[in-house]
């Protein structure tokens, strides 16, 4: 994590660190960088605040979403399937239209603020701290990957991944895999200690969420 809301978990960094017992990695100084050319730097940054960049809106996973179903680049139920009539429901236009969203944020010092911030109270609590930026990524691994339409779900997942420090993407394609694996017969009931995890079930895609975070097995569950 860096800063109260980012998170760079791909790559297997964080389990690197915590193999080492290794907490933050703190870093301090008093001078700025020296720059090549101070006064073309403020001319780049005038003309990025006058022009805003077209994910200032919507961020990822905006209105090009059903493009991307369209030429086969929105993964659907585990990559099985091509098509995902629900896409509209989760894009980051509908989050806008859905009031869900309190507004932009962005990285330090970036124009372009594409980080969506998102609260809500019903049917879940979704803090905005932990709620920020459930990307095209996010929203394809626990939306359209699980067979899942339920915008809040996806918004709630997200926040849950942020709180506990879990991937979005592996945590959401393991998800997806093991739907695909219980509606094939592979898993039953039984296995999943009677989780019904079947593609658009997302309730039982938040509790598989609170499993993969305590380390609990179906057993347990």
């Amino acid at each position: 994590m860096h800063g109260l809301h980012d998170a760079a978990g791909r790559g297997g960094l964080g389990a690197v660190m915590g193999s080492k017992n290794l907490k933050a990695v703190a870093v301090r100084g008093h001078n700025l960088p020296p720059v090549a050319d101070e006064e073309r730097i403020k001319e780049i940054r005038q003309q990025l605040i006058a022009n805003p960049h077209p994910m200032s809106q919507y961020g990822t996973g905006g209105p090009e979403l059903p493009g991307m179903e369209i030429t086969g680049n929105l993964p659907v139920r585990n990559f099985r399937d091509g098509l995902f009539p629900e896409v509209k429901d989760i894009t980051g236009v509908a989050m806008k239209d859905s009031g869900i969203r309190l507004g932009m944020d962005g990285c330090f010092a970036c124009a372009v603020r594409c980080k969506k911030v998102v609260k809500f109270d019903e049917p879940y609590i979704v803090d905005p701290d932990y709620g920020r930026r459930p990307e095209y990524e996010t929203i394809a691994a626990f939306g359209s990957n699980c067979g899942i339409g339920n915008l809040k779900a996806i918004c709630k997942a997200n926040e849950l991944c942020g709180a506990y420090g879990i991937d979005t993407i592996s945590a959401g394609g393991s998800i997806a895999f093991t739907m695909e694996c219980f509606e094939k017969g592979l898993l039953t009931i039984k296995d999943t200690g009677g989780l019904d995890l079947r593609f658009g079930n997302h309730e039982a895609m938040l509790q598989a969420i609170e499993l993969i975070n305590k380390r609990k097995d179906w057993a347990n569950c």
